[in-house]
């Protein structure tokens, strides 16, 4: 429909004036229509934990379980059915890092992990001490399997996770404790 001598405007007011404004208007409506939808439709950052966990959470755990690489003693010899922890965590967008200590583990052990947007808390840590006589670390302590949820307000964990001790016994025998355990309570001590 271009006309000698003309320029694409004036051929497009001359369209213009020849069918209306009623088809451009429907042009620019589904314009903008597909634009939005293509922004929403588009992929968006992961979402958020709803709630932080940076705090001081304090509580017990029972051991539901343990094994050992050697069949010497009971695990109940090595610890008590019910025990305290202490985990000091800071959370970093959705990345937790921090300290865990307990009756078994009486020297802090750092830890790191994850918090979901379903509040479902992930950590591990190990960490050797000393060195021995036999060769390698006197002792190892690790855990693992963290898995505890946190509570829609906030202040209480609950979960499972599984704590190893690794040592020298009996004149240079490398042997493995590992603890599974459930927590009965964790809550986090109130911000001062």
């Amino acid at each position: 429909m271009a006309l000698c001598g003309t320029t694409g405007s004036e051929n497009l007011m001359r369209f213009v004036s020849m069918r209306g404004l009623r088809p451009l208007v429907w042009v620019g409506i589904s314009i903008c229509v597909g634009t939005c939808s293509a922004c929403m439709d588009s992929p968006s950052r992961p979402s958020k934990p709803s709630l932080p966990v940076t705090g001081t959470w304090s509580g017990s755990y029972s051991i539901t379980s343990c094994g050992a690489t050697f069949e010497v003693l009971p695990c109940s010899y090595f610890a008590p059915t019910t025990n305290t922890m202490r985990l000091i965590l800071t959370q970093d967008d959705v990345n937790v890092t921090g300290t865990f200590s307990s009756d078994i583990m009486t020297q802090p052990l750092a830890v790191t992990g994850s918090i979901d947007s379903t509040r479902t808390l992930r950590l591990q840590g190990s960490q050797e001490f000393l060195q021995s006589h036999c060769g390698g670390p006197a002792l190892k302590l690790e855990i693992a399997n963290w898995t505890t949820a946190l509570d829609a307000t906030g202040s209480s964990l609950t979960g499972t996770f599984r704590q190893s001790a690794s040592r020298y016994y009996f004149s240079c025998y490398w042997g493995t404790i590992d603890f599974q355990t459930e927590i009965i309570s964790l809550r986090r001590s109130p911000s001062v």
